[in-house]
């Protein structure tokens, strides 16, 4: 029997924090995978059956990077900025997996680049 959607993302998202040197923190409520000066880059709702992203910090410092982030995750998915509401950077479970080879090859990296730079220039090492 196939592993369930839910743990296929999981042990995607912990495979790709470790490569990555996120940190991971069980909260009860949620898994939460931050940088490493504590910045959340992404949590997994327990129930929810998503894994929401934040492009707080990002937005916070370069609108324009933060809208062409979005849209990266969107082209990634298949689907059009007018679709989803660019406060909304959430992925359906079973899309993230559907999708897990284009995302790691296209959206992960320009994503965690833009954490670490927001990181640095705040004067915060990542």
């Amino acid at each position: 029997m196939a592993p369930s959607i839910e743990v296929q993302l999981l042990a995607r998202i912990d495979e790709l924090a470790r490569r990555e040197g996120l940190l991971v923190a069980e909260t009860g409520k949620a898994r939460i995978y931050r940088d490493r000066v504590g910045g959340t880059v992404a949590w997994l709702p327990h129930g929810k059956h998503r894994t929401e992203l934040t492009l707080i910090h990002i937005r916070i410092q370069a609108e324009a990077r933060a809208n062409r982030l979005h849209c990266l995750l969107l082209q990634t998915r298949d689907r059009t900025t007018p679709d989803i509401p660019s406060n909304d950077l959430g992925l359906d479970a079973a899309l993230a997996v559907e999708y897990w080879s284009r995302l790691e090859r296209d959206f992960f990296p320009a994503y965690l680049h833009a954490h670490r730079d927001v990181q640095s220039s705040s004067g915060r090492p990542s």
